[in-house]
């Protein structure tokens, strides 16, 4: 049984009372009409004790953000009996801490996958084609008529992808069957006739990083892919291949990226997330032209939205106060030893 939730909200926002309380009405709305009192919490993504403080006596937490969850947080926290994170990626989070306490780990697999693989697809795009290059060359004056990179035909190229989970998969439909891409994928969890049905060839990093023109990563951030992008791995791809991040930021060394571009070890990027965020404002990524900025944004959408927010409240509820539980959504599954 559930009676209070505190729902979690990054304090950069900057949003007022009124603001969160119409951000978050349909979960609001949702948790009371069910007799559960709920609280709304800015907070911090690296402050502990604010987050700790702002979860006191709270059953369950939502969390839109990365609020820090490790070990000492969740053992301070002895009511909390389940997270629900606004999102796909758990990296903030202990899972196996969780696991261990009895609290349970909810998350929104596959919320937004469309919307993910649309905006990996806008950022290739937009490289390939210099739409945003031609863009801020009209609006500064300068008609660059067939002038920039020239650009080439993907059905001439080769799209490789870091993981071929929801995004990634969705990803290789748009580029094999939309645009007669060759694609290629590294994921060594992946089913490997799954993928061949996709028309996906699995090869080793290695070997994306050698063959692919352009590489879009789709995989969560762990020890393993923690900078697995580096000063190594771009040394090993096309002089002009493509990187895209719409993942998670920590996958790529930025600085080694910039520098990568800048020597023209690789020929451009495409990034919607950064190892901090916001991106600072000194980073010579925001000065290269062969370079494509958005704010971690790729989730954003109407239907995602709507989904993030149904599945918010529905999470929780369901296994808590109806005793039902949906094991795709656990992000630690092995809690449920202790829960069921």
């Amino acid at each position: 049984m559930i009676r209070h939730v505190s729902i979690l909200q990054l304090a950069q926002t900057g949003k007022t009372e009124e603001g969160l309380k119409e951000m978050f009405a349909p979960e609001l709305e949702a948790f009371q009409s069910r007799g559960i009192s709920t609280e709304l919490h800015q907070v911090n993504e690296y402050d502990t004790q604010l987050t700790i403080k702002a979860l006191e006596g709270a059953d369950v937490a939502l969390c839109s953000g990365n609020p820090p969850f490790d070990r000492k947080t969740l053992e301070q926290l002895p009511d909390l009996k389940g997270i629900v994170r606004y999102g796909i990626g758990v990296n903030s989070i202990d899972l196996e801490a969780a696991a261990e306490l009895g609290k349970i780990v909810f998350y929104m697999k596959g919320y937004c996958v469309e919307e993910l693989a649309l905006h990996a697809s806008s950022l290739i795009l937009g490289l390939l084609r210099n739409t945003a290059w031609y863009d801020r060359q009209m609006r500064a004056g300068n008609w660059m008529k067939g002038r920039g990179p020239q650009p080439r035909r993907l059905n001439h190229l080769t799209v490789g992808l870091f993981g071929l989970g929801g995004s990634g998969n969705r990803l290789a439909s748009i580029m094999k069957n939309g645009f007669g891409a060759n694609v290629i994928a590294y994921d060594p969890y992946v089913n490997k006739e799954a993928a061949k049905a996709l028309g996906v060839r699995c090869v080793s990093f290695e070997e994306l990083l050698a063959e692919a023109d352009i590489i879009s990563i789709h995989a969560p951030l762990t020890e393993e892919t923690r900078h697995i992008f580096d000063r190594t791995a771009f040394e090993k791809m096309k002089p002009d291949s493509m990187l895209i991040n719409i993942s998670r930021g920590p996958i790529v060394d930025l600085e080694d990226l910039a520098e990568a571009l800048k020597s023209g070890k690789i020929g451009s990027a495409g990034l919607d997330v950064f190892e901090t965020e916001p991106l600072a404002a000194d980073s010579p990524l925001l000065s290269m032209d062969q370079v494509l900025l958005t704010p971690h944004s790729a989730y954003f959408g109407k239907e995602s939205f709507e989904e993030q927010k149904r599945l918010a409240w529905w999470l929780p509820t369901e296994w808590f106060l109806e005793n039902r539980m949906h094991r795709e959504y656990v992000a630690n599954p092995k809690v449920l030893e202790k829960l069921l």
